[in-house]
């Protein structure tokens, strides 16, 4: 009667995704890893392409590993490009809209807006705290 459950990892180092749209011919990859270094800390590698190819690689140093781990967010990887496409088809996007959109949380649309505008690759046009829309930067 008692079933031995697999137990998971409460704060994973490494994560896989795949997407694959045979109708688009897409087949993607994306690898989130947090790997120690020589000195004690930790650094975060990104790694996504194209499925049967070399990809791209990012590392970030972090100086401890907890940062790393949290860092370590499915938001960031899949929601920035998919806000970067609403962005470019789309003359203004609001959060709601951009929402709907990238089918991510309106938290972590908030947060990625927040980057992008900190960044210049966004400007807020509306210029209230209430029903704000952004447009992309040329």
């Amino acid at each position: 009667m008692f079933h031995s459950p697999i137990q998971l990892e409460v704060f994973p180092t490494d994560l896989q995704m795949r997407r694959i749209d045979l109708a688009c011919n897409m087949r993607r990859f994306y690898r989130l890893s947090v790997q120690r270094d020589l000195f004690g800390g930790a650094s975060l590698v990104r790694e996504w392409g194209r499925i049967g190819f070399r990809g791209q690689m990012l590392i970030v140093n972090d100086f401890n590993v907890g940062k790393a781990v949290l860092t370590c967010n499915i938001d960031e990887v899949i929601l920035l490009p998919a806000l970067r496409n609403a962005l470019t088809e789309w003359p203004l996007v609001s959060a709601p809209m951009a929402e709907a959109l990238t089918g991510a949380s309106r938290a972590a649309v908030q947060r990625n807006l927040a980057w992008m505008e900190a960044r210049d690759l966004i400007r807020e046009v509306t210029g209230q705290g209430r029903f704000r829309m952004w447009r992309a930067l040329p």
